[in-house]
């Protein structure tokens, strides 16, 4: 756990499929039309054949149970070539009733350094909320999209207060050094008003004190008069990381996963940036009741899910160190070890 903490935290990737494609759905949160693969039909006959209750498939391939540990992870899903997974929750008959088994997860959250911890949740569209979260960091540099990396570069700040060796930090890592003793210790990246797109709607616990609540807004204000370790960036994460749809399967749910930030640029626009980070996931539970929600009860852990694509600052850098350490997508190791778990023949 200590290595991965060192890895993939801030303190310190569409495939195409081959199989035919049927049931083309008009899904209830976006109206776009999705391609539903034929194999999901396989996969549901499957299920419930088996007499299973929870599953999960993901591009023609199960996805094998995993309740260890949420730090203990070697393959992860490559989002950036194929952001759906299908989900069989027998328990679930409708989206409102599918939502209230699975739990949406941020390992980098801001519970970390501040007093609370913001919840991800669906809303009436099912799609998930607008949150913080840290910037998570591979091989000791930050994840973040060239845009927002280039507009730090060249802000406001960074040409003011920035110091030679603290712009040469950055340069390396999209992190500043601990030795950076800036009045803005914490908030050097944000040079154009980032807490504007904040919500100021008190509704986020206190960590001990439930009945204190904070809105997004507070957790920043927090955060910046901390001392974080490795000072990161913050991001606003869009709305939409998570969204749930229909399929024409019975209690077959497709979770789409679209990981970008909300950001202010250098000419004051709000802009929508790809958002590559290592800690979304979410987990199935056997019972609605939250209150319930302990490892006893955990159906399924997924794999991490990180868009890691081109936009992504040191792209290939960050896609070395990750083949170097071992952390493997599960897309390129679907003919190798995983080619038991396939689903349905070409």
């Amino acid at each position: 756990m200590k290595k991965l903490l060192t890895i993939f935290t801030s303190l310190t990737l569409l495939t195409t499929i081959t199989t035919p494609l049927v049931g083309c759905l008009n899904d209830q949160t976006n109206n776009q039309q999705y391609q539903e693969p034929a194999w999901v039909k396989t996969f549901a006959k499957a299920v419930v054949e088996n007499k299973e209750t929870v599953r999960v498939a993901y591009e023609n391939y199960y996805v094998d149970t995993n309740t260890k540990t949420i730090w203990d992870q070697r393959d992860y899903l490559d989002i950036a070539k194929n952001n759906n997974l299908f989900i069989y929750l027998q328990a679930a008959n409708n989206l409102t009733e599918a939502t209230q088994y699975l739990q949406l997860i941020d390992t980098a959250d801001m519970g970390m350094t501040t007093k609370g911890k913001e919840p991800i949740t669906f809303d009436s569209n099912f799609e998930s909320n607008q949150f913080i979260t840290q910037d998570t960091s591979a091989g000791g540099v930050a994840l973040m999209a060239h845009q927002k990396f280039d507009d730090i570069l060249n802000s406001s700040k960074a040409k003011t207060t920035w110091s030679d060796a603290a712009r040469e930090d950055f340069i390396k890592f999209a992190s500043m050094s601990y030795k950076y003793k800036g009045e803005d210790r914490a908030t050097w990246w944000n040079s154009n008003h980032w807490e504007k797109l904040l919500s100021t709607e008190k509704n986020i616990p206190d960590l001990k004190n439930p009945s204190i609540v904070y809105s997004e807004l507070d957790l920043y204000n927090q955060w910046a008069a901390g001392n974080p370790g490795m000072n990161v960036p913050l991001s606003v994460v869009a709305k939409g990381l998570f969204k749930l749809h229909a399929t024409t399967q019975k209690h077959v749910f497709r979770l789409e996963v679209n990981s970008n930030e909300y950001w202010i640029n250098n000419n004051g626009e709000v802009v929508t940036y790809s958002l590559p980070h290592w800690g979304f996931m979410f987990q199935i539970y056997d019972t609605p009741n939250q209150q319930e929600w302990t490892k006893d009860h955990l159906a399924f852990s997924s794999p991490q899910l990180p868009i890691i694509n081109k936009e992504t600052f040191k792209y290939q850098d960050i896609k070395d160190y990750l083949l170097q350490s071992d952390y493997l997508s599960f897309n390129d190791q679907e003919t190798t070890k995983f080619k038991d778990n396939k689903i349905m023949d070409s």
